[in-house]
């Protein structure tokens, strides 16, 4: 497929006429280029030839003459003034014998003077009188030296002019069809988009076409064209591999025409985007001048190994695992990154929460209220640490409330997914051989808005778990089913939840304290390091 940027067909040759007659032309590549100025009066040059003895009038007689004619005109003419003969005084160069020598003929360079005769003059004056280029003076002394009397540009004239019927477009939709494809299942609306394997590329369905029909003449630039325009809604990207699983069943119960299945899937897939429609919303009031809102969302990002070497041996070698949690701040679009690896903490809710808290600590926001998003990793995002979290910051005073919102599993596009491919990109051309080239390398990973990265050390880590076996009972939450969160400084130990986002839906209030427990304790209780 051709660039956009470039110039073809009817424009191409009128822009090579204008380049021909020493007009201002645009190259193929769209960049301008000037018009031949015609020679000077003054001589440039300081040689012994005869180059004072034109005038001006004859140089620029020359000049305008000479752009007059086409292409191949001008290359004859030039070569025929052109003398190529035997070198009358050998200089003492870095060779033993004149053979071999870079230099084997001696050119000279000769102009009319307007009376008839020839003068001879320097390669400079040549070159100024009829404005050309020391490479095109070379291509003409080259084929002068191989016995050319006359020009041909080898350039042109040398293409395949092959007519493309119907039967070999049918031949070439009927190969392209034959390849399985899948559809994206993460839209509601029917979309035409498609996708093949991505193994696959034009080059490779190319070959193969030219394995299966050996015969053909079909180019592979055609095969191209009719690629790009007759399939538009064909791609190589594969669909993501973390698809959802409630997807994938009701997809294959639709296709098996099951009773109720496609009803199912309209639903999830409204609940889908209603969980999308108020993440948006919430990160657009957060940003707006007067909110009393911080909305932030959180992620674990896919496990980070070093060193990142490529020879074979490191394959059969156990890399160090390295974790990197995002909490993203969606009122100033600022991310935080923490850090640590495998020999510090392992990932789990403990983990989670050390980091959140350490960030939030920071002084990330003044706002008196929190709304965080996440996916619905249980182990991470969604217990009772999480819980026990939100009522000691609103029991201190930290926050009036602290609501904390899940998306549905497998639809989880939150704006950390972002920042994770700014450092995926960053690190294909990075080598991380240990954890502090990781850290050095997120922060470079964007040039604007930078991300700050937080070295989690071993003291960073609490232990969220036994404070929670001491104080709160979440056994009647369901977290499980919880789509939303909330608890309020008004009455820190209910705690409210939802399992839609429903506005109609009622609040389930639960009492999480656990029996002869006040909500004084939680302030009080001091968290010991997890180690």
């Amino acid at each position: 497929m051709e660039k956009a940027n470039c110039i073809t067909g009817r424009k191409k040759k009128q822009e090579s006429v204008k380049r021909v007659s020493g007009k201002q032309y645009v190259t193929c590549k769209n960049k301008s280029v000037d018009e031949k100025i015609p020679p000077k009066d003054k001589v440039s040059c300081k040689c012994y030839y005869q180059c004072k003895a034109l005038s001006p009038e004859v140089k620029t007689t020359l000049f305008r003459q000479f752009y007059e004619t086409d292409e191949a005109t001008q290359g004859t003419f030039l070569m025929g003034i052109l003398q190529v003969g035997n070198i009358r005084r050998r200089r003492h160069g870095s060779y033993d014998h004149p053979e071999n020598s870079k230099r084997q003929v001696s050119v000279y360079y000769t102009v009319p003077n307007g009376s008839g005769k020839h003068v001879q003059v320097c390669q400079q004056t040549f070159r100024e009188i009829f404005c050309i280029t020391k490479k095109r003076l070379e291509n003409l002394v080259k084929k002068k030296k191989l016995g050319y009397s006359t020009y041909t540009d080898l350039r042109k004239n040398n293409r395949r002019n092959i007519k493309y019927t119907e039967e070999h477009s049918h031949l070439i939709h009927e190969h392209i069809n034959s390849f399985p494809r899948s559809e994206r299942h993460y839209c509601r609306k029917k979309s035409t988009k498609e996708y093949l394997s991505p193994d696959l590329n034009i080059n490779r369905l190319y070959r193969a076409f030219i394995q299966k029909y050996p015969k053909t003449n079909i180019s592979s630039k055609h095969y191209r064209k009719i690629f790009k325009k007759d399939f538009p809604h064909l791609s190589f990207k594969h669909p993501r591999q973390d698809t959802c699983k409630t997807c994938d069943l009701l997809n294959c119960k639709v296709k098996s025409g099951e009773n109720g299945a496609k009803m199912k899937l309209e639903l999830h897939h409204r609940k889908v985007e209603s969980a999308l429609s108020y993440m948006k919303h919430d990160h657009t009031i957060s940003q707006q001048v007067n909110s009393e809102t911080c909305t932030i969302f959180i992620d674990l990002q896919q496990v980070l190994f070093v060193p990142t070497l490529t020879h074979s041996d490191m394959f059969y070698m156990r890399q160090l695992s390295c974790y990197n949690f995002c909490v993203h701040v969606g009122d100033t679009s600022s991310a935080y990154m923490c850090i640590w690896h495998e020999g510090i903490a392992s990932r789990g809710g403990n983990e989670i929460i050390s980091c959140l808290l350490k960030v939030i600590n920071s002084g990330i926001t003044s706002k008196k209220n929190l709304c965080i998003w996440c996916d619905n990793c249980t182990g991470q995002n969604k217990n009772r640490m999480m819980i026990f979290l939100f009522i000691f910051m609103v029991s201190v005073g930290l926050f009036d409330s602290v609501e904390q919102k899940f998306l549905i599993s497998g639809h989880s596009y939150l704006p950390c997914d972002r920042d994770f491919a700014h450092i995926e990109k960053r690190k294909k051309v990075t080598r991380a051989l240990v954890p502090d080239d990781l850290c050095k390398m997120i922060r470079e990973a964007r040039h604007d808005n930078k991300f700050n990265v937080v070295s989690m050390e071993l003291e960073n880590f609490l232990n969220i778990q036994r404070a929670c076996d001491a104080l709160i009972n979440t056994t009647k939450l369901n977290i499980k089913k919880a789509s939303w969160i909330k608890i309020e400084s008004s009455n820190p130990a209910v705690v409210q939840i939802r399992d839609t986002f429903n506005e109609m839906e009622a609040w389930k209030r639960i009492n999480v304290l656990k029996k002869r427990q006040k909500i004084g304790r939680c302030k009080e209780n001091r968290v010991e390091s997890h180690f």
